[in-house]
């Protein structure tokens, strides 16, 4: 999504902010999502709360993120008045909306922007499934990919309180599914849809394709960032959980290539958590049909029930040496933000 610049359509006199159509669009995305869960849930109280992830430094050191959440509050009050195909006076109203919305107190609002690293994941690491330990996430989308590492703990002056995450290394590169879907299509000598529904069937064996390479790579150059500059220290904490999500997390030579890539030591990946429909939901019509909602759309949504598999058997890594930076490590980096 976009909240700068400007877009001139051509039946408006007017240039119309980025913001306005980000905001309908996302209105769009609340109502599909919402009336979905209520009508394959008819009988259950939905509880919903939005994490929506943006293209947001994790340190807002530009003040970004309140320019985000007007719009996202905006779009929650439009969610039942947007259409497909909808009115351009819709466009306009949007517009004014955000330009006078008040975002109201974190304690009284369901939406919440967060990077986009760690949207996805929100929910599971404010459930009992989360630990106080690394985790490192792989979010192939369709034209990039976000690698992600991050402490999962609680502030040393704030006892009891929920983990927070604290960022230790992050990064996206323009290459993802639709890349993937091209080098497909020219090693099996397709067109680029079939490609894309032979890749999510399964059916074939996937070949790993330079765009495959290239995310493992990612991988591994934002994982030695923090051995090199000493972002840990505890060999505990050297040992992460991998998610991988997006239209990766089913791509089975992805996670794979992902397994084989070498770390630099001391770094380890202890488990590999994929997810599954849950079992207790498998009685709802529609959930193994509607997988990427549920995994992608809604994130990784403990509260009902998901359920995290780490692989039977797991290869041998091969392991690799970076330099370590000679100076001291700051100890405030050790610790959530």
């Amino acid at each position: 999504m976009a909240t700068a610049g400007m877009i001139r359509l051509s039946n408006c006199a007017e240039p119309i902010p980025a913001s306005s159509i980000s905001c309908l669009f996302l209105a769009y995305v609340f109502q599909e999502v919402e009336s979905w869960l209520i009508r394959h849930f008819p009988n259950e109280y939905l509880h919903m709360v939005w994490n929506i992830g943006c293209p947001l430094d994790h340190l807002d050191a530009t003040g970004r993120r309140g320019e985000w959440e007007q719009m996202a509050g905006a779009a929650m009050e439009l969610r039942t008045k947007v259409l497909n195909p909808t009115s351009s006076t819709l466009v306009a109203e949007a517009t004014q909306l955000i330009q006078h919305f008040t975002v109201p107190p974190q304690e009284v609002r369901n939406y919440f922007v967060q990077p986009e690293g760690l949207a996805a994941v929100k929910a599971f690491l404010e459930s009992p499934h989360a630990e106080p330990r690394t985790y490192a996430i792989v979010d192939v989308g369709a034209g990039t990919t976000e690698v992600s590492f991050f402490f999962n703990g609680r502030l040393m002056t704030e006892p009891g309180q929920p983990y927070r995450p604290s960022y230790l290394a992050d990064s996206t590169e323009a290459v993802g599914g639709s890349k993937i879907d091209l080098e497909l299509a020219h090693v099996w000598r397709c067109s680029v849809e079939e490609a894309r529904q032979r890749k999510e069937t399964a059916k074939d064996a996937t070949p790993i394709v330079s765009a495959v390479r290239e995310i493992c790579r990612q991988y591994q150059i934002t994982c030695g960032e923090i051995v090199r500059y000493r972002k840990l220290t505890s060999p505990h904490d050297m040992r992460f959980k991998l998610f991988i999500i997006g239209g990766g997390g089913r791509l089975d030579c992805l996670q794979g290539a992902l397994i084989r890539t070498g770390l630099p030591e001391p770094f380890s990946r202890e488990a590999l958590l994929q997810l599954k429909p849950p079992r207790k939901l498998k009685q709802y019509p529609g959930i193994v049909e509607n997988y990427d909602l549920f995994a992608n759309a809604c994130g990784l949504a403990s509260s009902i029930g998901w359920e995290y598999y780490p692989p039977s058997e797991v290869p041998a890594m091969e392991f690799l040496s970076l330099p370590i930076a000679k100076s001291r490590s700051d100890r405030d980096e050790l610790y959530p933000k």
